[in-house]
């Protein structure tokens, strides 16, 4: 597709090349706009010629651009073509061919982000927004017409928020045109972020083997899957945190963050702390950073707020020793299930036989199996037909205890890996009831050595312990 289009400007066919400049689905190098700002752009000629020539290519430019997949695909497409511009070009822009290319970058950089801004955005998309803003007179006046009216209510695009403001902070250290108002339309854009964003539909990195991340990697030629691009990891977190601390004297940011966590922290799900429990303990390295107060009313209910969450949504409350032979039944109506669902109600049977040939045997056994029913199997090859053999066992119980017990002891690890001064300062009122977690445990004797000790955080400190599944 490269040579078609080369062939095309090459012959002056600008009609050829807007008729297929659409079509290279993404596969074109984003050099070939280094070779087409060469090609046109040509420094000994009329300033006059160039600009029409130019003129003849824009819209043919514009649409190949548009068909890239990728806001950073596309913002590099246009790059390569403008640098050469500003290269051939040097000095003020009056050349009538540098304004006109500056002209067009900004109404295809804009063409761009109206189309992607409606579809998932991630957070190489926030990052090229922020390089995207460069382009424009008033970068921050573009933002706020042309960019915010379209994502302000959109909930599913943290990933994207954070990168983006992450990049913007960056800008004010550098002299770009973002530098001297960055401050106000860091905590402007923060705000809108806050506004919409749903803290437990966060997409978390999820737990994995090394080997099957690096299988994944190799995979994908250790470039990140699209899918991981809209995830929000603990350190962009934690910079977000940081960068608000600094750049909002008034605290309204830090303010409007535990107002929003506080209202969502009980729908979180049990698979988000393993992003929560390192933003949090980095958290109190922040404010300790920036002495600010441990004991501010609003830290206060974040963190009992957060520590509550993490016991009832993640620990959650001990599951009772469950003796009972009683079972759920199984959805199936039919004659054989009839009698299986009579046997798995009864509290007094514990085995039940079930003479019947193979394939009602096999019915059985996968009505058993996928629906999970706490009960062993097998078929006692004596007789015709053979027997299947149910046994109700109590291994679902069981495990979910020892789960259980894992969950507690690793909890009981965290709250006693912290500075108890620190702590007792966030908690309060709470500290005690957080940290000894009584109200979870429901066997009357102590089964854990986390369970024993658990009066005793008072004056330790330990290695905090890595988040488990």
């Amino acid at each position: 597709m490269a040579n078609v289009l080369k062939a095309a400007l090459h012959l002056q066919r600008y009609d050829l090349f807007e008729r297929n400049a659409s079509r290279h689905i993404g596969l074109l190098s984003t050099t070939f706009y280094t070779w087409a700002a060469n090609s046109v752009l040509t420094p000994s000629s009329d300033d006059d010629h160039v600009a029409q020539k130019f003129a003849h290519l824009e819209k043919g430019l514009s649409t190949s651009i548009l068909g890239y997949g990728s806001l950073a695909t596309q913002l590099s497409a246009v790059y390569n073509f403008t640098s050469v511009a500003h290269s051939v070009f040097p000095g003020p822009a009056t050349s009538k061919s540098l304004m006109s290319v500056n002209a067009w970058a900004c109404r295809t950089l804009k063409a761009c982000l109206e189309e992607k801004l409606r579809k998932p955005l991630t957070s190489k998309d926030g990052q090229a927004l922020c390089a995207i803003l460069r382009y424009f007179e008033d970068p921050l006046e573009f933002f706020s017409t042309s960019v915010a009216p379209i994502i302000k209510d959109r909930s599913d695009v943290p990933a994207f928020y954070l990168a983006f403001l992450r990049s913007l902070k960056k800008e004010m250290v550098s002299e770009s045109k973002l530098a001297e108002k960055g401050p106000s339309a860091y905590i402007d854009v923060a705000k809108l972020f806050l506004s919409s964003v749903e803290f437990p539909a966060l997409k978390v990195q999820p737990r994995e083997p090394d080997d099957t991340r690096r299988f994944r990697q190799a995979r994908n030629g250790g470039a990140a899957e699209p899918d991981h691009q809209t995830i929000v990891t603990g350190g962009e977190v934690v910079v977000f945190f940081g960068n608000s601390l600094k750049l909002d004297s008034s605290g309204d940011l830090m303010a409007s963050f535990a107002s929003r966590f506080v209202e969502q922290a009980s729908k979180l799900p049990s698979t988000s702390f393993s992003l929560w429990v390192p933003v949090f303990l980095s958290l109190i390295k922040v404010l300790v950073k920036c002495e600010i107060p441990l004991e501010t009313p609003r830290y206060q209910q974040l963190f009992t707020t957060f520590f509550h969450a993490l016991l009832n949504n993640f620990v959650k409350r001990q599951p009772p020793k469950d003796a009972s032979l009683s079972r759920p039944g199984v959805p199936c109506t039919c004659g054989d299930c009839n009698h299986l669902n009579h046997f798995l109600s009864s509290a007094t049977q514990r085995v039940g036989r079930f003479p019947v040939d193979k394939k009602r045997r096999q019915h059985l056994h996968n009505q058993i199996d996928r629906h999970r029913i706490d009960c062993t199997h097998e078929t006692e090859r004596v007789g015709s037909p053979q027997t299947l053999i149910v046994t109700k066992t109590n291994k679902q119980n069981d495990q979910a205890r020892r789960n259980w017990k894992v969950r507690f002891e690793w909890a009981h690890k965290v709250l006693g890996g912290l500075d108890q001064a620190q702590l007792l300062q966030l908690l309060g009122e709470e500290y005690t009831a957080i940290t000894q977690m009584r109200h979870l445990i429901v066997d009357t004797e102590p089964e854990t050595s986390a369970q024993a000790s658990s009066t005793s955080l008072a004056g330790t400190k330990r290695k905090n312990p890595t988040i488990i599944d």
